[in-house]
């Protein structure tokens, strides 16, 4: 009797040891998967500043770690395009009285490369970004006028109201540009991604002009114009880049950005004819005032990571513009009254970019 009891309990005994173990075993794994679940739902899941919690937006960082350093390189192909950079009216009588007929010529600037280069870093927290950029452009117009029996030609640049028989022209443009920006990268969808950023940028925009004026009724008469318009300002940049995935390698991307630029313009413009040790006028037309800047870009781009995943290299190729108000601020003279006066006109620069990008 005592031997049957004894295996009864200890036959019950061993099967709520087993239960007891299955359901430790049990509470176990419902802990790990639990905890793997919260692991995910951080990935997915953000806290704002206020307290409150939603989706997060992935970060669009390729690479493994999606942080460190990056390089940028670019190689500009530009055009800038001036306005209000007439320099001579061709009348089309040959009276070389008012009233004129006839039309102006203006200078045509030549396509130039340039360069931009950059450096920033990605940081691990919530894949902001830093970055640096240097931009390098200079470009030049010439350009060259003769009279004829079909009419006289008037300069624009100065007072001379004798005809010319010739008159040549030079215009240079050197633009230099830096900033410093802050942003963000990351998916808004499957196949899109944004970057919004805002930083602090600083613009020079030196341009100098030179005239050779030869007098049609007293050829050793020759008139020299000089002048010079240069801008430095600085203020806040903010825009917008937009990248839309065709896969994993390629992409078509569109940015947008402004600047509005506090800055000084120095100008200064003179006249004088060496033969007669005369000088016409002497000018300072110094100023200023607020540049406001926008611009542009739409291309492709191919992109693929390398060394398991944990670099990363990019190219672009697109089309850039940039349109900049009031950045002429040479004196203007009106004919047929010969009145002269400051007049502000724009400035812009068009052409392709192609853009190199390392991250390691």
């Amino acid at each position: 009797m005592n031997l049957s009891f004894l295996l009864r309990s200890s036959f019950f005994l061993a099967i709520g040891i087993t239960c007891a173990m299955k359901q430790g075993f049990c509470e176990s794994d419902i802990d790990t998967r639990v905890s793997r679940l919260e692991a995910d739902m951080k990935k997915v899941r953000g806290q704002t500043a206020f307290g409150n919690y939603g989706a997060k937006t992935p970060s669009a960082a390729p690479q493994t770690n999606g942080f460190g350093y990056f390089i940028t390189a670019d190689f500009l192909w530009w055009k800038l395009y001036e306005f209000q950079d007439d320099f001579v009216y061709k009348d089309k009588k040959t009276t070389g009285v008012p009233p004129f007929k006839g039309k102006v010529e203006n200078v045509d600037f030549n396509w130039e490369p340039g360069f931009r280069v950059g450096a920033g870093y990605v940081f691990d927290y919530d894949g902001w970004d830093v970055s640096f950029h240097f931009t390098d452009y200079e470009t030049h117009a010439s350009n060259s006028k003769h009279s004829s029996s079909k009419g006289f030609l008037l300069p624009i640049w100065d007072f001379d109201i004798l005809p010319l028989s010739k008159i040549h022209t030079h215009w240079e443009v050197h633009y230099f540009d830096l900033d410093l920006v802050l942003g963000r990268n990351y998916f808004v969808s499957k196949y899109l991604s944004l970057r919004p950023f805002i930083g602090l940028a600083s613009t020079w925009i030196n341009q100098h002009k030179r005239a050779k004026e030869v007098v049609f009724a007293f050829p050793n008469v020759v008139a020299k114009v000089k002048g010079k318009n240069n801008f430095w300002g600085i203020g806040p940049r903010l825009g917008l880049d937009s990248q839309f995935f065709l896969g994993r390698h390629f992409s078509l991307y569109g940015n947008v950005e402004g600047s509005l630029l506090w800055g000084r313009f120095d100008v200064h413009e003179k006249e004088s004819i060496k033969a007669l040790d005369a000088v016409i006028y002497d000018e300072n037309l110094n100023t200023h005032r607020m540049a406001p800047m926008v611009a542009c870009g739409l291309g492709v781009a191919f992109e693929t990571n390398f060394n398991k995943n944990e670099n990363h290299f990019l190219v672009k190729l697109g089309y850039e513009s940039q349109y900049w108000w009031q950045q002429n601020q040479f004196p203007v003279l009106y004919l047929p009254s010969f009145s002269q006066k400051r007049e502000s006109g724009d400035l812009s620069i068009a052409g392709l970019t192609l853009d190199f990008r390392l991250d390691f």
